[in-house]
């Protein structure tokens, strides 16, 4: 039987989504100046064609969800069921402030979601890449009202700084969250505020980060979750109330630059006031797309984690074609049915 959801306690999705071979859409674009620090690569607005197994996903694994809310800047994908009862269109200029548009950031949208008109309190934000692969419950994405998440803290690392496969960019968007909330938020208060939270028995090993990265007296990073995110709408509101100049300059950059914030930043302040219920840790679900990728592969194909997200690389090179048709492949063999999204 499905969750039964009241209108207080109704969860909705959010996904953001871009067609990135739109002619309009292109055009538009073009008459924006990325400056040396944006990240304009083509891969951040590739489509590899899955989008309808994430709607699969969330009507046949979370049948509980309410609203699915899907940004996108105006054009739609020809297969989408425009009069799906669930399904609410939204376009960047139905939330966005006029000031901030037109914009190609991630950022300044995920930043600006909150206002989306009819957006429940409680809400997951999708990446167009991120999928569930099994049946999940409401209550790993919230309980008693608040997110479900894990405060174990780890330092933002240079790993694939160093390989330089140009990945490396999204490492910058730790480092500026991490500094913005210690100007906010006081480490060791908030430890002492919510101890529990911080040393949660369901942390198991990871428990030992937190230990260890105690004597830094300020928070040098977490352990982030590249997979669906839940968040409460008022984490939102309460973060441009208190950090308008913080997010609006984020905003205010139409291509995504190393001195953005992310959603992360609301995230990482939802973990700092204690607005979360402590939960085991996520196993890794994170796959780059690259040719021969077997574990990602294996993963998709035996179904072996709940949730997935197959990130956009430039590894995968000249071999995009034939692993976009692997990848389809092996989610027609794990949803194979068209789903109420679709026409």
């Amino acid at each position: 039987m499905p969750e039964q959801r009241t209108a207080q306690n109704r969860i909705d999705v959010v996904i953001l989504w871009v067609d990135g071979s739109d002619p309009a859409w292109q055009a538009e674009k073009a008459r924006v100046c990325a400056t040396p620090l944006a990240d304009d690569r083509n891969l951040r607005y590739r489509d590899w064609g899955l989008l309808p197994y994430l709607f699969r996903g969330l009507e046949q694994f979370a049948p509980w969800v309410g609203t699915v809310h899907f940004v996108t800047w105006g054009h739609l994908p020809p297969w989408l069921n425009l009069d799906c009862p669930n399904l609410h269109i939204v376009k960047h200029t139905d939330f966005i402030p006029a000031q901030y548009l037109p914009t190609f950031s991630s950022h300044t949208i995920e930043l600006n979601i909150h206002r989306i008109e009819g957006l429940a309190d409680q809400f997951i934000y999708f990446n167009d890449d991120m999928f569930l692969l099994r049946p999940v419950s409401a209550d790993a994405f919230f309980r008693n009202g608040l997110p479900r998440d894990y405060a174990i803290m780890n330092p933002a690392h240079t790993l694939d700084l160093t390989e330089g496969n140009g990945d490396e960019r999204i490492f910058y968007m730790p480092y500026n969250d991490a500094n913005h909330l210690n100007v906010r938020y006081s480490m060791r208060n908030c430890i002492k505020q919510h101890p529990l939270k911080w040393f949660h028995p369901s942390y198991g090993a990871n428990l030992l980060r937190n230990l260890l990265l105690l004597p830094w007296n300020r928070f040098v990073g977490f352990v982030d979750r590249h997979l669906p995110q839940p968040y409460i709408r008022s984490s939102y509101t309460e973060a441009w109330a208190d950090d308008f100049d913080v997010l609006d300059a984020t905003c205010r950059n139409q291509i995504r630059t190393d001195h953005d914030v992310n959603h992360w930043y609301i995230r990482y302040r939802q973990l700092a006031a204690g607005n979360f219920i402590p939960m085991r840790p996520l196993k890794d679900g994170v796959f780059p797309l690259k040719p021969g990728n077997a574990a990602l592969y294996d993963c998709l194909e035996n179904q072996r984690l709940p949730m997935v997200c197959l990130n956009d690389s430039p590894l995968v090179g000249d071999r995009f074609p034939e692993e976009q048709a692997r990848i389809q492949r092996a989610f027609d063999r794990i949803l194979p049915e068209k789903s109420g999204y679709e026409r």
